[in-house]
Parts: C-alpha cells; structure tokens; sequence
C-alpha cells in the first residue's frame, strides 16, 4: 500500500466526493497503471459526471524524477489519458488529470503544468494540474482538519492515521 495513494484517494473521496475510487487501475493490453481513480456520480451543469485520473508521486527527500520532471509526468498524463479514452468518454465524463506531488521544483512545477495543457482540449482531459509543494500540504491538512471531527472507521489507511493521530489521548506522566 503506497501512503501517497492514499492520501489521494481520501481527498478524492472526502473532499471531491467521488463515490467510486479506485487506486492502481492498469491499462488494457499495455504496461503501465493510474494510481488513483475517482469519479462523481453527481452530474455538472454541462451534463456530465466526473472523473479524476490522479498520479501521486510522494519522496520526502525530493521528486524522484532525477532531471525528467516534465517528461516524467507528462507520459504518466498521457498514460491516464489512455484508460481516460478507454473507460471514460470525453462525451459522457469531464476528465480531470492532476499530478500529486510533496516536493517538486518550483520551476520545473510551472514548465510542467504548462506542458499538461497540451493534453487539454476536445478528446482529451477537460484540465490537468499538478497539485504539488505546499498546494499537497494543504491538501494534506484539510484532511487533517476533517480526520479530526471525524471518528468513523474508513477504508482508506492514510485517511485512517490521520484519525488515530488526531484523537490520541495525550500522554499521561
């Protein structure tokens, strides 16, 4: 179990209210997977339900990336957009791609978000983002935040730890 993942997945079920999440969904016939899935059963104004196609990439001691940042998430985004194509109609979902991220290069965050924009358009994600730096901290804290009104059991193990390590009982001497 990836801690990043899951982290991902209790923002997309706490917070984006997906109904369905799914984490490692591979890709048919190919190698290759998106690490985290949801999707809303509400439908938008345009008619549409929506997915989100995540991809978590969690080093504390940097990205992991070692030069190819870009390039790196770039081919993860194109990956998703792949099961996007295959799984969720550009017709009947609105698709949203976000790379999620504790360390990352500002400036190669910025060249990066701008290289996902080529994947945005008719056939392809309706937006892509990184959420990364201190956007996936607060992120990160406003699960914290609900973990700590929040006492209920939940299948998610990241969303879980939060819980336990809001509600420990302080330490007695």
């Amino acid at each position: 179990m990836d801690m990043g993942e899951s982290l991902v997945a209790s923002y997309l079920r706490y917070f984006r209210r997906c109904s369905v999440v799914s984490k490692n969904m591979h890709l048919e016939g190919q190698q290759g997977e998106v690490d985290v899935v949801g999707i809303v059963d509400a439908v938008t104004a345009g008619g549409k339900r929506t997915v989100y196609l995540c991809e978590s990439s969690v080093h504390l001691g940097g990205g992991g990336f070692h030069g190819k940042e870009v390039e790196r998430v770039k081919a993860k985004a194109q990956r998703a957009l792949i099961l996007a194509n295959d799984l969720f109609p550009d017709d009947t979902y609105d698709r949203v791609f976000e790379f999620w991220t504790s360390h990352f290069a500002v400036r190669k965050a910025e060249l990066t978000e701008q290289a996902l924009q080529d994947l945005v358009g008719p056939g392809m994600f309706t937006s892509a983002s990184m959420i990364a730096n201190a956007h996936f901290a607060a992120n990160v804290r406003e699960l914290e935040r609900m973990a700590a009104e929040n006492v209920k059991p939940t299948s998610e193990p990241a969303f879980r730890m939060l819980q336990i390590l809001q509600h420990i009982a302080p330490a007695h001497e």
